[in-house]
């Protein structure tokens, strides 16, 4: 038997080297595409050509968070911007009535939080709704609305009735023909709806009080909006109050200090200025004070309507 061949120990033994693989290199993933990227939508773009499935995520509705897409920012305060989105037109469910609000859901935390949709007689024609957003130290919703640019998304469903009464009918309201309301910060939101309604839909046959409370001057949100609606009509009277500190106040409407019920007795409580439908909007403690000034004065609880 021969005998089996060995290794020789007189060279050093070199594998040979492995072949590189014939399989083609995948490129790099490219980076996320930025959603202030994405083409935005005209307001009056038709959806003629698209199916109603693709259309309805367009839609807001109340039982599910959908996807809106962020077109416009404007500031109109140190701490306050308006945020407008996109609504596509048609379908659309309105937004129009008296006193209606949306629920945002925060996309990390899941954490929900309502807001007033500032509203004008142009948007069931134009497919939006804009969201005036004051931000809080502790905001979560509010400091991650400041944070979008242009083409980000937010969650929403709604809209919804911020009270469910009777009573904010445009017919209601204005049988009222007396109304008194209590502002303060970003409580003039739902103040700020029915005013345009009124305004918008009716010349007379209604009178307002709006008594809106702030911290400083620069702080009265909507304040173009509002002294506009005022110049164009009869029908209201604004007083602004600033507990901050006045150095020369800009307008005649503007009061130093806190609503007292002092004060709302002698201008707003007696004769021909008392109202029969009060609405109130703020903080918690704001609502609360002007509440029991309200039952204090002889107003039934039934007129008094607080809104959240």
């Amino acid at each position: 038997m021969t005998p089996p061949k060995t290794l020789s120990t007189s060279k050093s033994f070199i594998p040979k080297p492995v072949p590189k693989s014939t399989s083609p290199v995948l490129p790099p993933l490219p980076p996320p595409l930025r959603k202030d990227a994405l083409p935005i939508l005209p307001p009056l773009a038709s959806f003629s050509n698209t199916t109603t499935t693709s259309l309805s995520s367009y839609t807001i509705i109340p039982n599910e968070f959908r996807e809106f897409i962020l077109t416009s920012r404007r500031s109109i305060s140190p701490d306050t911007q308006v945020f407008r989105f996109l609504l596509p037109h048609p379908p659309f469910s309105p937004l129009d009535v008296p006193v209606t609000h949306v629920r945002i859901k925060h996309p990390v935390t899941g954490e929900i939080k309502d807001y007033t949709p500032i509203l004008n007689h142009h948007q069931n024609k134009e497919g939006y709704f804009d969201l005036l957003v004051k931000t809080y130290p502790t905001g979560h919703i509010s400091k991650f609305l400041h944070s979008l640019t242009i083409g980000d998304f937010i969650f929403a469903s709604g809209p919804f009735e911020t009270i469910q009464l009777d009573v904010f009918s445009s017919s209601s309201l204005l049988s009222q023909t007396k109304i008194l309301m209590l502002a303060a910060g970003s409580g003039i939101t739902p103040m700020f709806q029915i005013l345009k309604k009124l305004y918008t839909n009716y010349d007379k046959g209604w009178d307002c009080t709006l008594v809106f409370a702030n911290r400083n001057e620069e702080d009265i949100l909507l304040r173009e909006d509002l002294d506009n609606i005022q110049h164009s009509s009869r029908n209201i009277k604004l007083h602004y109050f600033l507990s901050g500190k006045v150095k020369s106040p800009s307008s005649e409407k503007i009061i130093h200090g806190r609503v007292t019920e002092l004060w709302l007795k002698k201008n707003v409580f007696e004769g021909e200025h008392r109202s029969l439908l009060t609405l109130c909007c703020g903080p918690k403690s704001f609502n609360e004070d002007m509440e029991k000034i309200l039952l204090d004065n002889g107003y039934p609880q039934e007129t008094i309507h607080i809104l959240y």
